[in-house]
């Protein structure tokens, strides 16, 4: 029964609370009142009958549930949970370049010839040649979009299982972040070829170490990303970042940074989409892009979840639509070094 006293505001508060994305020190004071009586405030009816109430026409009023204005709200409310959720699934985007798109097309992404070397100019002398700024030849590579479509009963609104909606959300959100996550490492493990026609990784480029996981093969690792050629052809003097191993590696090498010190400069990222023995070990992204992750503009590289209208005679209930568009891209070799036997 609709709460006449209770705002739609407070009721999506009482519910951002029951759903794990409101604090209740955050939420309006009317939402926790709603709260400590659950048993006589449902809160999803309560929601579907205050949607009802603030339509403009009664004759364009329908079920409560079936109400766009119902259908955005709780829209709103599972794209804020998917969120939460993939907050500790990210770590693959520590070693990305994060971009934005415009749009669906594809892209070109150079990753020679935008590097500069400086020249000393002699006293008198003349300024070396130009560096021009042109298009280049590059990788091409777009958005692709990951989608599904989510349809909420009458009987789990009416029963008010915020708990339920939420947990199945959460899912999404998951589900996101891992697709997502194993692009990345799928691109690495695949050695894709660049625009030079070049390995990304190659023993001529200087950013392989054939060695399995040691301290002395974490040594050698360093120094190769210290000592990369850059295409200007300057020594590259890049730290290092992020240490990436397979999952088999990953008590050795958080046991390995921490004991040799390196806990505060070296972020440890672990990854079961490598191959057992696999590691990395990558520069800032910000300095040197090795790996670039793509998203729509204004997204903000999250999930989106839209209302759908549908026939309600056929299927009594809400349904979402939930997709999630991102790409990847190899941007160069310099600024990450592969590891393992």
């Amino acid at each position: 029964m609709y709460n006449a006293s209770a705002s739609i505001t407070s009721i999506c508060d009482a519910i951002g609370v029951r759903a794990g994305v409101i604090s209740p020190a955050a939420a309006h004071p009317k939402a926790i009142e709603l709260l400590d009586d659950r048993q006589n405030n449902k809160l999803l009816p309560m929601l579907a009958a205050g949607c009802v109430a603030r339509m403009p026409n009664a004759s364009e009023r329908t079920s409560g549930f079936g109400t766009k204005d119902f259908g955005n709200t709780l829209a709103n409310v599972f794209k804020s949970v998917t969120l939460r959720k993939r907050v500790g699934l990210l770590d693959h985007r520590l070693i990305c370049d994060m971009r934005e798109l415009p749009d669906f097309r594809e892209h070109t992404f150079p990753n020679l010839d935008t590097d500069i070397h400086l020249d000393e100019k002699s006293e008198g002398g003349e300024t070396s040649s130009d560096v021009s700024l042109s298009d280049q030849v590059g990788l091409k590579a777009g958005l692709a979009s990951y989608t599904k479509r989510i349809f909420i009963s009458r009987q789990v609104l009416v029963d008010d299982d915020v708990e339920l909606i939420a947990g199945l959300a959460a899912n999404v959100g998951a589900a996101a972040a891992r697709r997502e996550a194993e692009k990345v490492y799928a691109l690495l493990e695949g050695n894709p070829v660049l625009d030079d026609g070049e390995y990304m990784f190659h023993a001529g480029m200087g950013n392989i170490v054939g060695s399995a996981f040691s301290e002395n093969a974490l040594g050698s690792a360093m120094a190769a990303l210290r000592n990369q050629i850059t295409p200007a052809g300057a020594i590259a003097n890049l730290g290092t970042k992020n240490l990436v191993v397979a999952s088999d590696l990953e008590f050795a090498a958080r046991k390995l940074i921490h004991e040799s010190g390196l806990g505060n400069t070296v972020y440890v990222v672990v990854s079961p989409w490598l191959a057992n023995g696999r590691w990395y070990l990558t520069a800032d992204p910000n300095l040197s892009p090795a790996v670039g992750l793509m998203h729509l503009e204004g997204s903000g590289g999250n999930v989106f979840v839209g209302y759908i209208a549908h026939d309600k005679q056929r299927r009594d209930g809400v349904l979402l639509a939930v997709a999630f568009d991102f790409g990847t891209v190899a941007l160069g070799r310099v600024g990450i070094v592969r590891g393992g036997a």
